[in-house]
């Protein structure tokens, strides 16, 4: 939470150790993975959209991780 720039940060930051593995938190599809270093660290960011039970859409970014993935869809849990 927070703001980055002047944008508002609605998500929640979730420390995790260097090397520890995410899980997609609902099915979806991949919409992007940053292609340049996304933080002073070198790594990069992925982004996936996920569709509610009423027809909305939201994108869960994954940040600060080094995603070893392309396009295409996820389900929940998937690494």
């Amino acid at each position: 939470t927070g703001y980055v720039g002047s944008l508002r940060h609605l998500g929640v930051d979730l420390p995790r150790g260097a090397g520890t593995t995410v899980h997609a938190i609902a099915d979806g599809d991949i919409v992007s993975v940053s292609s340049t270093n996304w933080d002073r660290q070198g790594n990069r960011a992925l982004g996936i959209k996920h569709t509610n039970s009423d027809g909305t859409t939201f994108v869960a970014l994954y940040g600060h991780i080094q995603p070893k993935v392309t396009a295409g869809k996820v389900t929940r849990g998937q690494q």
